[in-house]
């Protein structure tokens, strides 16, 4: 099959480069997990995908023809027995596991060696350090959580003249060439937990809520906040949502500056974080403290926050979908190598999950699960529309991440 200097001839001859400009991170706990096993993620949303007219540009064609599509989404009948392709996190958590999985699935699928690496902490020289190892070691291609943005612009887009092919997900990188971005829809986030908080305070609510942010400044947790505030607005005109509030991305600090927060406000209708330690932490906070504060966070799916959602401990969480990130990233570079597939240029929707009490179960299963088959199956709606808009083409630009509603 196709050898990564074959590769990137074929890259070059189709002329596929698009230039990102983006930063940000999804902070998330600390919990230790195992590089080579992972849990599965998120639910399957209820409307159905949009795909593009076939009669496209000829621009178009040229980066649709051979593109996966959902068709072919769950199954690629092999052809990449002699790639290596590998996978780097930002830290090792809970959602990176999640990533993994999804990767490792798509990489069987096409009968690739796969291998992922992550800092136990958020160690960006460390993380770009293992892009530089796999470029050593031959790797044919890499999918990269590329953060902070600015500092892998250089270490990105010397793997890419060396004919490493790329694919970035969950964070992307400024003024990089990486042509694909593959995420969840960062505005999206916001908007449906604020929709979950509006039903839950009722049309008459009046006061306000305080969310917290574990690194103020990245983009990836101001654009939930951003959109939650707005969507608030619109629902639940005289509900506030003040500034976000520094809750530190340390699990222990982060339990301490909750406990603060709630203790300075007790008149809030309630609370949200953007972090994987946020929902963890404010549940905690509200059994030590004797507090009944509303709390949702749009990030940390896992399978405790998930129980405590089925208790009552926590309304609502906004999942990453982090499999199905995995899958389809993985799957796109894995098409581009063996099937000299044009990679998309622009962002990939993966999409986002919202879990209640009423779809907890349902969610806490395919965690139980822990299969391919059952992955696939759960999160088939994510993974079709994602497929399907990467082989229509028109992708927005990478950036519009940040701002994209449609969860």
């Amino acid at each position: 099959m196709n050898t990564r200097t074959q590769s990137l001839r074929l890259r070059s001859a189709l002329a596929v480069v698009l230039v990102g400009s983006l930063v940000g991170v999804a902070c998330g706990s600390d919990e230790d997990s195992s590089a080579t096993t992972a849990a599965s993620t998120s639910t399957a949303a209820s409307t159905a995908a949009s795909t593009s007219d076939a009669a496209a540009t000829t621009d178009a064609a040229a980066t649709t023809e051979g593109a996966p599509t959902s068709d072919s989404a769950s199954s690629s009948g092999g052809g990449g027995e002699d790639l290596s392709v590998g996978l780097i996190q930002i830290f090792r958590q809970p959602e990176t596991d999640l990533v993994a999985a999804g990767a490792q699935t798509a990489a069987d699928e096409y009968g690739a060696s796969f291998d992922w690496q992550a800092p136990p902490g958020i160690d960006p020289p460390t993380a770009i350090s293992y892009l530089r190892q796999y470029e050593t070691q031959g790797l044919d291609g890499v999918v990269v959580d590329s953060f902070p943005g600015e500092l892998w612009v250089r270490p990105l887009n010397d793997a890419l003249d060396s004919g490493m092919a790329l694919v970035t997900e969950g964070n992307y990188s400024p003024d990089s060439n990486v042509p694909t971005h593959v995420g969840e829809p960062q505005a999206a986030l916001g908007v449906l937990l604020a929709d979950t908080f509006a039903e839950a305070l009722g049309p008459d609510a009046s006061g306000y809520l305080q969310p917290g942010i574990c690194a103020a400044g990245v983009a990836t947790l101001e654009s939930p906040i951003a959109a939650f505030r707005t969507r608030m607005s619109e629902l639940l005109p005289n509900v506030e949502v003040r500034d976000a509030v520094d809750v530190n991305p340390d699990p222990a600090q982060n339990f301490t500056n909750w406990q603060r927060l709630f203790s300075q406000n007790p008149d809030a209708l309630g609370f949200f974080g953007v972090c994987d330690q946020d929902a963890i932490n404010m549940v905690k906070v509200n059994e030590t403290s004797g507090t009944d504060f509303l709390i949702g966070s749009v990030s940390g799916d896992s399978a405790e926050n998930i129980a405590n959602i089925q208790d009552g401990k926590l309304l609502a969480v906004v999942g990453r979908n982090g499999w199905v990130r995995g899958y389809v990233s993985t799957k796109i570079l894995l098409a581009n190598l063996v099937d000299g597939t044009p990679m998309p240029e622009g962002y990939v929707n993966t999409g986002v999950e919202l879990i209640t009490a009423e779809n907890a179960q349902a969610a806490l299963d395919v965690r139980t699960a822990d299969s391919p088959e059952a992955n696939l199956a759960y999160y088939k709606f994510y993974i079709d529309r994602a497929f399907d808009s990467a082989a229509a083409g028109g992708l927005g630009p990478i950036v519009s991440q940040d701002t994209e509603t449609e969860g």
